[in-house]
C-alpha cells in the first residue's frame, strides 16, 4: 500500500491537464440545468376512506395495540426529602439509601412510607400525541426496561414504578389512535410511491406521459434553472451532484433540505464556457489533475478487485439503496 501511495504520488505530482479537459470539467460544474420537477408532497396519499381505516387497522392489530400503564412516580428535591433547599450530604445520603432499597427490591410503596413521600398515580397511562410532561415521558419509554428506578434529573431524582402494562386495541373514536394510524398508512403509501418511481426510473420506464400522471394536476409541474453545481437553493447538494451527473431527459429522485422529496426531469442545459480569470483557470486545473488521479486510482483498484476478488460492500449498498425509503 505504500508503494501504491509513492508510485501514485509521484504521477499525480507531475500531472498536466490538457486544456480540453480542464473546460470540459469548468462546463460540467457551471453549465446551468433546466429542469420540471413535482414536490411529491403534492401527490402523496393522504386522505382514506372508513373501510381502508378499518381494513389497515384489521392487518395490523398486533402492531397498532396500545400499552396502557398503572404508575406511580414522585420528584425527590431536596425540600421534599430534608425540608431544605440546600442539595446537602444529607440530601444525597437519603437518595443514596432509596437506591439500595430499590436494588434489594423494594416497592415504590415500602418507600413512600419509609420517608413519607406523596405520590402521584395514574392508571391506563399512554403517551398522548400533545403530551409534554418530561417525567411521564420518560417513565412510558422505560415502561418494559425498569419496573422501579430512580433516575437523576440534575435538579431533582425521578421515583417511579411501573405497577401494570396491559395492552388494548383502541377504537375508531380515539382520536389519538385514528391520528397515528392515518399517520402510518400516509407514511406506508409514501413509501410505496418512493419504490415505485424509482423502479421506473431504474427500468427506463419513466416519461413525460408518467411524468404528467404523477402529479394529477399540470399545475402541480414547476419549472426551474439550476445555475450550478454548488448552487443548492432548491435541493440538498447530494441531489444537485445527482442532477449534475444525469444526460438531457433523464428522471431522478431527489432530496431539499427539509428531507422533502421530488421527481426530477432534466430538460436542457445551458453552458458558459469561458473560464473567465486566471485563478479560475488554477482552480479548474487543480480539479482536473484530481479528477486524473482519481481515475488511475479507480483503474488500480478495479485491477486489484480482478486479481483478488475483492467482493463489494453489500452493507454501503444497502444504505445508498434506504436513502428513499
Amino acid at each position: 500500500n505504500e508503494t501504491k501511495n509513492e508510485l501514485f504520488s509521484y504521477i499525480s505530482g507531475g500531472l498536466k491537464s490538457p486544456s480540453f479537459l480542464i473546460n470540459q470539467i469548468f462546463e460540467n460544474q457551471n453549465k446551468k440545468i433546466n429542469i420540471k420537477y413535482i414536490n411529491l408532497n403534492d401527490v402523496y396519499k393522504n386522505k382514506f376512506s372508513n373501510n381502508e381505516i378499518n381494513l389497515y387497522i384489521s392487518k395490523n392489530k398486533d402492531t397498532l395495540e396500545r400499552e396502557l400503564v398503572n404508575l406511580s412516580y414522585v420528584k425527590l428535591n431536596p425540600q421534599i426529602l430534608t425540608q431544605s433547599n440546600e442539595y446537602n450530604n444529607l440530601y444525597f445520603q437519603t437518595i443514596d439509601e432509596i437506591e439500595n432499597l430499590i436494588f434489594e427490591g423494594a416497592s415504590i410503596d415500602k418507600i413512600k412510607n419509609a420517608y413519607n413521600l406523596k405520590l402521584i398515580n395514574i392508571n391506563n397511562f399512554y403517551l398522548k400525541n400533545d403530551e409534554n410532561e418530561e417525567s411521564l415521558i420518560e417513565i412510558y419509554s422505560n415502561r418494559n426496561s425498569h419496573k422501579t428506578n430512580l433516575i437523576d434529573k440534575n435538579e431533582y431524582f425521578l421515583l417511579y414504578e411501573i405497577k401494570k402494562v396491559k395492552k388494548v386495541l383502541p377504537t375508531i373514536n380515539d382520536v389519538d389512535f385514528l391520528d397515528n394510524v392515518k399517520n402510518e398508512m400516509k407514511i406506508n403509501e409514501m413509501k410505496k410511491l418512493h419504490k415505485e418511481l424509482l423502479e421506473k426510473i431504474q427500468n427506463k420506464k419513466m416519461n413525460d406521459v408518467n411524468f404528467i400522471k404523477i402529479s394529477k394536476n399540470k399545475n402541480l409541474i414547476k419549472e426551474a434553472m439550476i445555475n450550478s453545481v454548488n448552487d443548492d437553493s432548491l435541493f440538498e447538494p447530494r441531489s444537485i451532484d445527482l442532477i449534475y451527473s444525469l444526460p438531457i431527459n433523464s428522471y431522478a429522485l431527489v432530496g431539499d433540505k427539509e428531507k422533502n422529496i421530488s421527481i426530477v426531469k432534466i430538460v436542457d442545459f445551458v453552458s458558459d464556457k469561458s473560464i473567465k480569470n486566471a485563478d479560475e483557470k488554477s482552480t479548474y486545473k487543480e480539479l482536473s489533475n484530481n479528477s486524473i488521479s482519481n481515475e488511475l486510482y479507480g483503474s488500480f483498484d478495479l485491477y486489484l478487485n480482478k486479481k483478488y476478488k475483492v467482493e463489494l460492500n453489500e452493507k454501503s449498498m444497502e444504505r445508498i439503496k434506504n436513502y428513499f425509503k
